[in-house]
């Protein structure tokens, strides 16, 4: 086959090298600077082509153009990152190639679309506008505090919250590009991720967690930790709450990260990504469960008969995230460990020496922690962990400063 790679990672988390045969099939690279990194020392793909913008159309389908002159046609495009589903089911459509078409793209990418593609369900999701210009109209029938949002984002970068109507005016007006963003009305309660994976429409495994503090608190500063939830009736609750909602959003086959709010015992949608949840979700289902999303993830874009054999446990897990330092950028002069903790599966901690830059957000940060064993003991070291870990650092020396 004729494979287009779209790839902005660095690192070996999908490493195409080990998922795709390279001799067997005809792999094109299309990565940014970035992207390019995980191709170092690596060999048998036929045409890597590294650009300056992965987002871009034009670009993109000079690519693509340039693969279809020389080998014909294109059979399979992957986009394993958030940030190229979208470019990835444009490309699908515009070039009749099979999987995953940009309305559907659209539908897990984009947040008034989400929450279009429900209308008329009986799932509950926040009110919302998206016309910022207009906002009182929107104000009369929403309360106080409302979320103003970017349409299309993760990790909840750019998401603000208005307690009164003059701080929502204050940050719209501070809104470089007012059509980019979008208004909902704020849902109490605690908020649950439901990661798992559908195919032909009916789900083969589903797990639901817990957050600890938000991943809005996490953006300001705050740890983020999250637990697998083990009352089997909420569970069957988050199941049947996701097959619904992935269905009406298009997906028939593929991965899922589901965020929502359990509003007075009701579960609330938040938003859906068709891809793999962040922090220590991959490496946490791989461990607990024997479950691989990547290869999964892959194979259900490349379209490939996959198998699951889930490992069955009464255990759960859990994760921890701590943030980077506020004072960016500053270099890393100690940090402790908390191996003592008795479900501490790994710890991955930045090396003394290194510089955070406020730009690692889940992955190169001040520290990842991931816990296996009893629930009880597991929440117990999560919360040891927040109260106990501890990162020093400085301000780095800059060279020619």
């Amino acid at each position: 086959m004729n494979i287009v790679i779209i790839n902005r990672w660095s690192d070996n988390f999908a490493d195409y090298i080990k998922l795709i045969n390279h001799s067997e099939n005809n792999i094109f690279y299309v990565t940014n600077k970035n992207g390019s990194v995980y191709l170092q020392g690596k060999t048998g793909y036929s045409i890597h082509f590294e650009v300056d913008d992965l987002t871009s159309e034009t670009v993109l389908e000079e690519c693509i153009n340039t693969c279809i002159e020389k080998f014909g046609r294109i059979d399979r495009i992957i986009a394993m990152s958030e940030y190229d589903m979208l470019i990835a089911g444009y490309l699908r459509t515009k070039y009749k190639v099979s999987g995953m078409s940009h309305q559907t793209a659209l539908n897990f990418v984009n947040k008034i679309h989400m929450k279009k593609a429900l209308y008329g369900s009986d799932l509950k999701y926040p009110k919302y506008t998206d016309n910022l210009n207009n906002i009182e109209d929107f104000c009369e029938n929403a309360s106080f505090p409302l979320v103003i949002k970017p349409k299309i984002g993760a990790s909840s970068k750019g998401v603000r919250i208005a307690e009164t109507s003059n701080e929502l005016m204050m940050h719209i007006m501070s809104l470089d590009n007012k059509e980019q963003y979008e208004c909902e009305e704020y849902i109490s309660g605690p908020i649950f991720h439901i990661d798992g994976i559908i195919f032909e429409k009916e789900i083969l495994f589903v797990k639901g967690s817990k957050y600890i503090n938000t991943c809005l608190d996490y953006e300001r500063g705050k740890p983020l930790a999250s637990i697998i939830v083990s009352d089997n009736d909420l569970q069957t609750r988050f199941k049947n709450f996701a097959k619904k909602a992935i269905n009406l959003l298009g997906l028939e086959t593929g991965i899922f990260h589901l965020e929502v709010i359990l509003n007075n015992d009701e579960l609330v949608f938040l938003e859906v990504g068709a891809r793999q949840g962040g922090g220590e979700i991959v490496p946490e289902i791989k461990h607990l469960y024997n479950i691989d999303l990547i290869e999964v993830f892959f194979k259900t874009q490349m379209l490939l008969p996959f198998s699951l054999n889930e490992n069955k446990t009464s255990l759960i897990a859990g994760f921890l995230l701590i943030p980077e330092p506020k004072n960016v950028p500053c270099k890393v002069t100690f940090h402790n460990s908390m191996e003592h903790l008795k479900s501490l599966v790994y710890e991955v901690k930045p090396d003394i020496g290194t510089v955070l830059t406020g730009s690692g957000g889940y992955y190169f940060n001040s520290g990842r922690f991931l816990f296996s064993g009893q629930e009880e003991q597991v929440l117990n070291d999560i919360h040891q962990a927040i109260e106990n870990y501890r990162i020093i650092t400085e301000k780095p020396i800059l060279i020619g400063k």
